[in-house]
């Protein structure tokens, strides 16, 4: 499966809170674990981020990783959803609307986030 990631700009730039440099990204996908674990395969095409507030670049983002690169899958990788929430998107509803156009799987979440003793994880198991 060719996945991309698609992670918040601002986190990135301001130092990745999964570690720095987007560590546990790329941890989880060359370890198929967090939400890579769905896959047999799985082979990272791409990883960019929404654009930077106030991510109108997002959708056309998505379309050009499905197109330029062939990605299968997209995943929003978890810093995107952290604290403080994007004020400018609502996720949720652009994915699925972008799902239905495009016909590609949006997945939320990349890595396994352990905050203080609870684990979190916005991937959905399959």
């Amino acid at each position: 499966m060719k996945v991309a990631i698609i992670a918040c700009e601002k986190m990135v730039l301001s130092g990745c809170p999964g570690k720095e440099a987007c560590v546990s990204c790329f941890k989880a996908i060359n370890e198929k674990s967090g939400a890579f674990e769905r896959y047999k395969d799985v082979e990272l095409v791409a990883f960019t981020t929404c654009g930077g507030c106030p991510g109108k670049r997002f959708t056309s983002r998505v379309k050009l990783l499905k197109d330029a690169v062939g990605a299968e899958a997209i995943h929003i990788a978890n810093c995107t959803f952290l604290e403080p929430k994007c004020p400018y998107l609502n996720f949720e509803e652009l994915s699925k609307k972008l799902m239905e156009e495009l016909e590609i799987p949006i997945v939320f979440g990349t890595h396994k986030l352990i905050k203080g003793l609870e684990l979190v994880c916005t991937c959905d198991k399959k």
